[in-house]
């Protein structure tokens, strides 16, 4: 079965973008979610995304039989971690070091893994390294993933330039992370900007000239359902 996704990428004319549509093999195609676990998400921002675009993707996926992979955790606060100076120490604030095991994380409602889906614990930023990611993806003849997630500027961002790096088709859902204006420094936001701010213009421009695609998750639950219909 063949999923057509209608994507953005940079072009090499005048125009800021082209488009086109790519013709995905479902079995052959992922849904990667990225540190998408809130017991209890906001009310705005970030929870609206999840409610609004994450958990009507991941539903409408399920019905095509395309793979969801949940990606989480990562950061463990260890003492002598680099991550600890630069989020902590730094600024004055000790991190609390994780368990280990790390516990199991909590799912928001509608974004759950279910039994035999893929559930991968981070070792960093980037969920390609030394997890098994790459060892699932290849197990399961995986070519795209279409990725969404947080944070964007960090997690997700680093993620998939790891799946360009292991040679996967990246497709970036740009409504499936923060809402535009958030996830930004406080002298990166600007409102005369599309993307409400320079990171993720900057972010995204990089994603769609140098790793890959970008779609939405809207575009992708239409084209789920002109499946099912």
């Amino acid at each position: 079965m063949i999923i057509e996704l209608p994507v953005r990428f940079t072009s090499d004319t005048e125009a800021l973008h082209e488009w086109t549509t790519l013709h995905l093999e479902i079995s052959k195609t992922a849904f990667l979610l990225v540190d998408c676990t809130f017991e209890n998400p906001p009310e705005s921002g970030v929870g609206e995304v999840i409610r609004q675009m994450l958990v009507p993707a991941l539903a409408v996926v399920r019905e095509v039989e395309m793979k969801p992979i949940f990606l989480y955790g990562g950061d463990r606060g260890a003492p002598h971690a680099i991550a600890s100076e630069l989020h902590g120490i730094r600024r004055g604030v000790t991190r609390q070091v994780s368990p280990w095991p790390l516990p199991a994380p909590e799912w928001v409602p509608g974004l759950a893994p279910q039994d035999g889906d893929a559930v991968i614990e981070k070792c960093g930023q980037n969920g390609f390294r030394a997890t098994q990611l790459e060892a699932y993806l290849r197990s399961h003849g995986i070519e795209t993933l279409l990725c969404a997630g947080f944070s964007f500027k960090s997690c997700l961002f680093y993620t998939l330039v790891g799946a360009f790096e292991h040679n996967y088709r990246v497709v970036f859902l740009r409504d499936g992370t923060h809402p535009l204006g958030e996830n930004e420094f406080r002298d990166t936001r600007n409102e005369a900007l599309e993307e409400k701010g320079w990171v993720r213009l900057v972010l995204t421009r990089l994603i769609e000239d140098q790793v890959g695609y970008s779609s939405t998750c809207a575009a992708l639950i239409q084209a789920c359902r002109a499946l099912i219909k």
